[in-house]
């Protein structure tokens, strides 16, 4: 973690909406520094563990100099986003395994099937609350939303 020191800083607080107790992680910092660091790089300021959260360049009296915004990471507030271009999109897959009404697949989009120690089961939607059939080992199902399988082929 590099170390950065400035003489010349502002600090600003937002705490709207946040309890009192949870201040501290909503402060801010701009520094002007030399050192180059990297948006989302890990830094020390003031002996407090930050990430650099936005950088800015300016001519200031014919001189570039770099203005760094660091933030405490729980303090980090960005807006959630979503990939129009894949809406409505489903992933293909292959069941490999099924205990209870969850089942361990290969998903299609990979090349090989790897194994790992850490390996996901997913939740089987029941699409009918009459009667379903919970898939088998080879068969291929699909996930839509919210990583639950459905659609059993």
């Amino acid at each position: 973690m590099i170390e950065v020191n400035s003489v010349s800083y502002t600090q600003d607080k937002e705490a709207l909406g946040i309890q009192d107790n949870f201040i501290h992680e909503s402060t801010k910092w701009s520094i002007l520094s030399s050192k180059a660091l990297e948006r989302g790089e890990k830094v020390k300021f003031n002996n407090i563990s930050c990430i650099v959260t936005g950088i800015n360049i300016e001519v200031y009296k014919e001189e570039i100099r770099t203005i760094y915004m660091l933030e405490i990471k729980r303090g980090v507030k960005t807006a959630y986003k979503t990939n129009s271009k894949i809406a409505g999109m489903g992933l293909p897959a292959i069941v490999k395994d099924v205990q209870g009404n969850r089942m361990h697949v290969h998903f299609k989009i990979d090349k090989e099937d790897e194994s790992c120690s850490n390996e996901k089961f997913f939740t089987y939607a029941i699409e009918s609350s009459a009667w379903y059939c919970m898939p088998e080992a080879g068969s291929e199902v699909c996930f839509e939303n919210e990583a639950v399988a459905i659609k059993s082929q």
